[in-house]
């Protein structure tokens, strides 16, 4: 059973490395941007996003781009591994930047199809005063409280990042080899 949930900021690289493992772990990857927002940046209702996040949730194998932060005390303790790519601020302020203009009104998982909503009064106070200049100290929090059971990993920096791909790709072979025929 693979469940794998990445935390970070916004333009930390989440959706792009879980990506990545959902690829290499031959597991599908749930974008919790997808379920709590709809086109324009508009919130989804929030019965409608408890039934998104808890259908995905009770599966057997997942990696999750984000993670439902209501859901941490009912499902925190189902986690294997909890990811927090720790990357500078201004790095993830530019990739928001650059994300937005090049994803334009196309909904993805890693916009919600209004590049308008971008330039919003809350958004640039959010980013500039708000919650992602205290993201690094959340997430930090997190990893430290996540259940004893869940293995915590620290993602500083590309190099980091690509080191723990590199340890994921040998263990998926060894798995491989050892799979009796």
């Amino acid at each position: 059973m693979v469940r794998l949930a990445i935390i970070g900021g916004s333009g930390a690289g989440k959706s792009t490395l879980a990506r990545r493992l959902g690829a290499g772990l031959a597991v599908p990857v749930r974008h919790i941007d997808m379920m709590y927002w709809q086109n324009g940046w508009v919130v989804r209702d929030q019965q409608a996003l408890a039934a998104l996040a808890t259908a995905a949730l009770e599966q057997e194998h997942w990696v999750f781009d984000g993670f439902p932060g209501r859901f941490w005390h009912s499902h925190g303790d189902n986690l294997d591994t909890l990811i927090f790519l720790d990357v500078p601020y201004f790095i993830r302020f530019w990739r928001v930047i650059t994300r937005s203009f090049k994803n334009g009104r196309h909904r993805g998982p890693d916009n919600a199809g209004n590049l308008a909503g971008l330039f919003r009064r809350k958004f640039i106070y959010n980013w500039l005063f708000g919650w992602h200049l205290k993201a690094h100290w959340r997430c930090k929090r997190l990893l430290d409280r996540a259940p004893q059971n869940v293995r915590r990993i620290h993602l500083p920096n590309a190099q980091a990042v690509e080191k723990y791909m590199a340890e994921i790709t040998l263990k998926r072979r060894a798995q491989n080899r050892n799979k009796p025929d």
